[in-house]
């Protein structure tokens, strides 16, 4: 799964579109790496990001008559579902827009995915697949594995990407779909028609006024992770009219809620061991509060974290609660003279060596290597 963040990465993508507007990286979508790659029946797009009042102003002025639709941007992995005559044959997540990683064979796994429905024909249904609030705490609560899991989004992407069946079914994967296609209809028809076959649906909401505490109410009100609203025009041909860009529809923007960003300045770094003797650096901090939260201590995961981060003993560094939850640094600055994070040789816990291996993906753990290790 990726190092960072939601919201580091939306940080990045910012200050990329500032430097180099034209950057071709900024036109693509998802990530490129596929073991099982498999082509889109349609084209899957991530919808434009705003994430000012001011700017979901202009949209409603310039499309004003068409009627909005509102929905939440759920914090999962997209997913398209094909159905040929009534059963599903063919699952992938989004990846590039035009071809995904094949995930078909965890398919029985994820609720809210009927197997079976009744249209004939081609079906293709879009959603997203997530693992639950309630269910993500239980399963961070009794992980022993070696990844430090802080994220339910990340767990999910993680958990479709395992070939333990076992593993898949433990992790209680759903899905809530939104989008179905071909259609000839509007977002609300399109609801009605997947609830009537057995899909667990995402709630619109109708046009309404609302303050952005209020949105950030409705954005936070369910079971799965949320990271803004989704604003869609209703009108199903004004949608039509407007189409797509490279990356995004025209007919819809997403409001993400910014977290809160704290400086503060990090006092010490610990190293906290898992019961496999992995061990999790831990960035301490000068105490901030965030939310009404009061924070002192970030789990730096890894090695890399570390370092792309700038975390080091008396670096400055940006704390944010990530979905008004998670303590994330998603930057730091290093102090004058020093250079960037060196894990220390020795096991705080037991004076063993401490090694260093390298997932699949690249990324750099530390561990005890005395098996039998006291912490």
């Amino acid at each position: 799964t990726s190092p960072l963040s939601d919201v580091e990465y939306d940080a990045l993508e910012e200050e990329l579109k500032r430097l180099d507007p034209n950057n071709s990286l900024l036109n693509s979508i998802g990530s490129y790496s596929m073991k099982n790659k498999i082509k889109h029946v349609f084209r899957m797009y991530s919808h434009d990001k705003i994430h000012a009042i001011d700017e979901l102003g202009k949209f409603y002025k310039q499309y004003q008559g068409c009627g909005i639709d509102v929905m939440r941007k759920y914090d999962g992995l997209s997913l398209e579902a094909v159905y040929i005559n009534g059963r599903l044959v063919q699952l992938s997540t989004r990846g590039d827009g035009k071809y995904g990683e094949s995930v078909i064979r965890h398919s029985k796994y994820i609720s809210g995915l009927p197997h079976n429905i009744s249209e004939q024909g081609l079906v293709c249904v879009y959603g997203e697949c997530y693992i639950s609030k309630k269910d993500f705490e239980e399963i961070k609560k009794n992980s022993s594995d070696d990844e430090d899991i802080n994220d339910a989004r990340n767990l999910a992407v993680g958990t479709l990407g395992c070939d333990d069946p076992e593993i898949v079914k433990s992790r209680k994967l759903r899905f809530v779909a939104y989008k179905v296609a071909p259609f000839n209809g509007n977002f609300e028809e399109q609801i009605n028609f997947l609830n009537k076959e057995g899909f667990n649906t995402a709630e619109l909401i109708k046009e309404v006024k609302m303050s952005l505490e209020e949105m950030e109410k409705i954005s936070n009100d369910c079971d799965c992770g949320t990271d803004g609203l989704v604003f869609m025009i209703s009108d199903k041909n004004k949608c039509e009219e407007l189409g797509f860009t490279v990356k995004h529809p025209r007919f819809a923007v997403a409001l993400k809620f910014k977290d809160e960003s704290v400086k503060t300045i990090v006092e010490d770094i610990e190293l906290s061991i898992s019961r496999n003797g992995t061990l999790s650096p831990v960035a301490i901090i000068k105490e901030v509060v965030i939310d009404k939260a009061k924070i002192t201590r970030v789990s730096m995961t890894n090695i890399d974290n570390m370092q792309l981060k700038n975390v080091v003993i008396g670096s400055e560094v940006d704390v944010v609660r990530a979905n008004k939850v998670i303590p994330k640094i998603i930057s730091g600055e290093l102090p004058e003279g020093c250079s960037e994070y060196t894990p220390p040789k020795e096991c705080p816990y037991c004076k063993h060596p401490i090694t260093i291996s390298k997932s699949e993906t690249g990324i750099r753990t530390l561990k005890c290597a005395n098996g039998e290790c006291p912490g």
